[in-house]
């Protein structure tokens, strides 16, 4: 693929197997990183409704979702999305990435797991200190109703 994008950069005459085949290679990008991203999607979002409760998203107002976790529309984001990852973003970050010297790779490597595990166990954290403040803030709230309804009781006992 680097070879016919090269080619097309240099300005050296393609044929149309060539253009066909970079076309290829783009869908081919696209409709597998919409793929993995929606699935990620909607497996990220089952399963954080389960352990917290709580949604994160609902797409049930979409056209063409799936239990309100997926949608058609957001799933087209991920195929441009998809593109724009690997052909604009990736390749700078590849080239900085490379020059970093390999005795460094694994100290690096060892540093962003420790940060990356730490920041998953906070969002954990502050995801289920979220669940439980709005478990007792419904629970406050039918309190107030239960009060409201005997207050309301009264005063209609008090104007017969």
């Amino acid at each position: 693929a680097s070879v016919l994008w090269s080619r097309l950069f240099l300005k050296e005459k393609l044929s149309w197997k060539h253009y066909g085949m970079i076309g290829l290679i783009v869908i081919g990008i696209a409709l597998m990183g919409t793929f993995a991203a929606t699935l990620l999607e909607y497996v990220t979002g089952a399963v954080m409704e389960r352990i917290f409760k709580m949604r994160y998203w609902d797409y049930s107002n979409q056209p063409c979702n799936l239990n309100g976790y997926i949608c058609l529309t957001s799933s087209i984001g991920w195929a441009g999305f998809s593109w724009l990852l690997v052909r604009v973003i990736h390749p700078p970050i590849d080239r900085l990435l490379q020059d970093i010297p390999f005795y460094l790779t694994g100290p690096l490597a060892g540093a962003l797991t420790v940060l990356f595990v730490w920041d998953v166990v906070t969002s954990v954290r502050q995801a289920l200190d979220l669940r439980e403040l709005l478990t007792k803030l419904t629970e406050e709230n039918e309190e107030l109703r239960r009060l409201a309804k005997r207050v309301e009781r009264r005063l209609n006992r008090g104007r017969q």
